[in-house]
């Protein structure tokens, strides 16, 4: 009676083990693709990464407590010294302010296909998770990734390459955003002076759509604004009548992205593919009477001043 009793206690012990190492097991394979869906819905659409090391993991170790990994990229602005070194024409300027939508491969088509034209120097500042509020304090990356871009009028970006990063992070650092500008858009407004100012929020409701209006205003009064809508999802309605009390308070742009590829998801994977494609060039064809007019109104005011600096001479 006590061997069969010590057998089944036995028994019970090694199967309460073995169903604590396998739910131990499951959770940590469930954590890892987890991080791998995470990683494929960022990375892989942003920048073109290399794959880590494999971690091999001991029995009964916990590898809980290791970070994921993380990689940033940091360079200079070519901006500011680009615009001060030809003093005869001052070429348009477009930053572009958004959450990890415009932080993806929405961001990289739009840019592109504005770069295209070879008419603007662009800086685009897209944090994961931002809402409008993001950009009226100091700019961090307390989510989920930040990314900065930069591209000149005449600089060659091949078709297989991806536009040229400042800073770049994939995951939560708690890092400053722009760190040459200490982190506050009021800095980067003054610096590059931005003819037009493309704002791709309000999705996230951090909403202060019109603070993040009165700090451009103050800091590049002569800046035009578009305001790019969010795409469907939950409580669409009140999302976009936010953002037009801003719009018809301030007298600036809006456009609609709700009518173009559908309902996104509150996920780290977002459009990519060719829908993000339809979505960046379907917001560039409607931006593009703007682009244009801003384009021939510098063009006219570098001919003005051309001719006043022949007349001088």
């Amino acid at each position: 009676m006590n061997i069969k009793h010590n057998l089944a206690k036995r028994i019970l012990i090694f199967t309460s083990i073995f169903i604590f190492f396998s739910c131990q097991n499951q959770e940590s394979i469930k954590s890892e693709n987890k991080i791998e869906e995470i990683s494929k819905g960022i990375d892989s659409i942003i920048v073109e990464e290399t794959e880590d090391p494999i971690l091999v993991k001991e029995e009964n170790e916990n590898l809980d407590y290791i970070p994921v990994s993380n990689i940033t990229y940091t360079s200079i602005s070519r901006i500011q010294a680009h615009s001060e070194s030809d003093s005869t024409s001052r070429v348009p300027r477009i930053l572009m302010l958004g959450d990890s939508h415009l932080m993806g491969p929405f961001g990289e088509h739009l840019q592109r296909a504005i770069h295209n034209t070879k008419k603007f120097d662009i800086l685009s500042i897209s944090i994961s998770g931002a809402g409008s509020k993001t950009y009226t304090y100091k700019m961090t990356n307390n989510c989920c990734g930040y990314a900065i871009r930069e591209s000149l009028h005449d600089e060659i970006i091949p078709p297989n390459k991806k536009i040229r990063y400042l800073e770049y992070n994939s995951y939560q650092s708690d890092d400053i955003v722009s760190k040459k500008h200490n982190g506050r858009l009021s800095n980067v407004l003054s610096e590059i002076q931005p003819d037009i100012v493309l704002i791709a929020l309000g999705s996230n409701l951090v909403n202060d759509h019109q603070g993040l209006i009165d700090i451009i205003r103050k800091n590049s009064q002569n800046s035009e604004i578009v305001w790019v809508g969010p795409m469907r999802r939950s409580g669409l309605g009140n999302r976009i009548k936010a953002i037009q009390n801003a719009v018809d308070k301030n007298d600036i742009y809006f456009v609609r992205s709700d009518d173009v590829v559908g309902h996104d998801t509150i996920t780290t994977t977002h459009f990519y593919g060719k829908e993000s494609r339809l979505w960046a060039n379907t917001i560039f064809t409607r931006i593009k009477p703007l682009l244009d007019k801003i384009s021939d109104d510098e063009s006219k005011g570098n001919e003005v001043t051309n001719e006043a600096n022949i007349i001088q001479e």
